[in-house]
């Protein structure tokens, strides 16, 4: 019998199935509002059972150049990782990525680097590698810290990120008027509407699928 993988953490069952998908066409100087739901973490529908190289690359659109210079520190279900190519991604784990942090606790915790040792019984460890090449569909939970999220955030918007409704009420709330005026199309469940929606819905106790694009914009983007 084939021995089971083992993994840190443990069994997630967090697929949401959005009841709401919403679409914001946005003038481009309202976009970088968004971002701050990558700092408290979104979700993220992907194929699980892959390496985080493979979800990122493959599936997320990064470049292979920005993952290995820009992506420092990353943390997989609170451990940091150093292999890439080797740490799995499964079932509604939660991946925290962060660029270059300062101080003797960034260079710890930067992934492979000359302190990694120090910080070993923390590490995140791949007992087996299980590796799911076509994947099986999943959710994961992100985090993106500093400039990751400015700089990869917009991209991700415009594939779509999940969100509790309650979270998107409370940012609606927030917003002075402008960030409906700026809202140039309003698209629910791939219906036309008017801005005033965003007032008129109910959002509490619903999942949101959000995508965002600048006013001229369009998807896929380039990766970066």
């Amino acid at each position: 019998m084939a021995k089971k993988p083992e993994h840190s953490g443990h069994t997630h069952e967090t697929q949401h199935r959005p009841d709401i998908r919403l679409d914001l066409f946005l003038r481009p100087e309202h976009i970088p509002r968004l971002l701050g739901f990558f700092r408290e973490g979104i979700g993220l529908p992907v194929r699980v059972g892959c390496t985080v190289r493979s979800l990122f690359c493959e599936q997320l659109g990064l470049s292979p150049r920005y993952m290995d210079q820009r992506v420092q520190t990353i943390f997989l279900d609170g451990k940091p990782v150093d292999d890439v190519d080797t740490a799995v991604v499964r079932e509604g784990m939660t991946l925290a990525l962060s660029a270059a942090m300062p101080g003797l606790a960034g260079a710890t915790l930067r992934k492979g680097g000359f302190f990694a040792d120090l910080r070993r019984q923390i590490t995140h460890q791949e007992k087996e590698i299980d590796i799911c090449p076509s994947g099986t569909p999943g959710e994961i939970r992100l985090k993106l810290f500093n400039f990751l999220a400015a700089e990869w955030g917009p991209e991700l918007l415009r594939r779509g990120i999940l969100i509790q409704g309650e979270r998107w009420g409370d940012f609606l709330q927030r917003q002075p008027a402008d960030f409906r005026a700026a809202c140039t199309r309003t698209l629910v469940n791939g219906e036309e509407r008017g801005p005033e929606i965003l007032e008129n819905l109910i959002w509490n106790e619903k999942w949101i699928l959000l995508r965002a694009y600048p006013e001229k914009g369009s998807m896929p983007a380039e990766k970066i």
